[in-house]
């Protein structure tokens, strides 16, 4: 029974998670956060582009949705259908540092 129950709650979090590439999954840093279904969802990382200086997660989550994840407390991810990666880095928690694009730099404060 344990076995099962087991099995269960295993295969419930891979489905959580079931739009991150594998890779993030095994990173011990990254934690898969609940989005809510009704959530709005980025389609493209075109959703990014209007991320300036004045920008804030706030901003950022009510436009694309809440982030698929976190790696430490300060690095937001939002994982698209095509396995594409964008991550959101901020120092305080409410600005924009940074936005990589499956690592490359599209975005950084000056």
């Amino acid at each position: 029974m344990k076995t099962l129950a087991l099995f269960v709650v295993l295969s419930a979090a891979n489905l959580a998670v079931a739009g991150c590439p594998d890779k993030l999954q095994r990173n011990p840093d990254f934690l898969a956060l609940a989005v809510d279904d009704k959530a709005p969802r980025p389609k493209s990382t075109d959703d990014f582009k209007f991320i300036g200086s004045d920008t804030t997660l706030d901003a950022l989550n009510a436009k694309v949705g809440p982030p698929d994840g976190t790696i430490g407390s300060h690095r937001f991810l939002w994982c698209l259908a095509d396995s594409t990666v964008i991550e959101v880095e901020s120092r305080s928690g409410t600005d924009i540092r940074s936005v990589r694009v499956n690592g490359k730099t599209t975005y950084k404060r000056k």
